[in-house]
């Protein structure tokens, strides 16, 4: 579709750090797509969603999420499927969930480290 000002090129629009982009099965994808995902379970994102990503060391490896676990204390290995399943649902990768205590994830002073290498 043509702009109304002429412009034909292709437009990107780029939303968080660079440090942040992932690349992990094929596909490109930024880190806030997976907390998207991930704010869609209920048992990992009350009272509010802890996370971490684990950079692949590999593009064909399974994504690696930490998270901790919300205020219900519910059955970690279904939690662990339902954030997979919306991992794959929102971003459509596979990915390996970890579910951790409160409190597990180190907490940053000013901006939060989503991710971290393996």
């Amino acid at each position: 579709m043509r702009c109304t000002c002429g412009e034909t090129t292709i437009r990107g629009f780029w939303g968080g750090r660079f440090k942040d982009l992932l690349r992990v099965q094929g596909s490109r994808f930024n880190v806030h797509e997976v907390e998207r995902a991930l704010r869609k379970v209920d048992g990992v994102s009350k009272p509010s969603l802890e996370y971490v990503v684990v950079r692949p060391s590999d593009d064909n490896d399974p994504l690696r999420v930490r998270v901790e676990v919300g205020e219900a204390s519910a059955d970690r290995d279904s939690l662990a499927s339902a954030c997979a399943s919306a991992i794959a649902e929102g971003i459509g990768i596979k990915a390996t969930v970890e579910v951790l205590d409160r409190e597990a994830l180190p907490r940053a002073g000013f901006k939060a480290t989503r991710v971290v290498e393996a």
